[in-house]
């Protein structure tokens, strides 16, 4: 099966906090976008913003996304969120 994405990704396991919802936890992500695992269906297209830390790093990143797309599966939905704007805090 050949593989589809443009993007390399990492794995990244830790809390997405999604602004005015709830915290997510995440799977993998990519210079284009983040997968998440989440509670609730979301509609595509929706826009969220979103804060999270890369492992081993103190700094806050936020982004600005959209969900692009989302897959049921046992504990809950798989969420394919491709970022609009992303920033990296660098606390000094």
């Amino acid at each position: 099966m050949k593989e589809r994405r443009k993007y390399f990704r990492m794995r990244m396991k830790g809390l997405v906090d999604i602004k005015g919802s709830e915290k997510a936890g995440s799977v993998d992500v990519s210079t284009n976008g983040i997968c998440l695992l989440l509670n609730k269906k979301m509609n595509r297209g929706d826009t969220v913003q979103i804060e999270f830390n890369f492992p081993d790093m103190p700094n806050k990143s936020t982004a600005k996304a959209k969900v692009r797309w989302q897959k049921k599966v046992k504990n809950g939905y798989y969420t394919g969120l491709e970022f609009d704007t992303f920033h990296l805090t660098i606390k000094t």
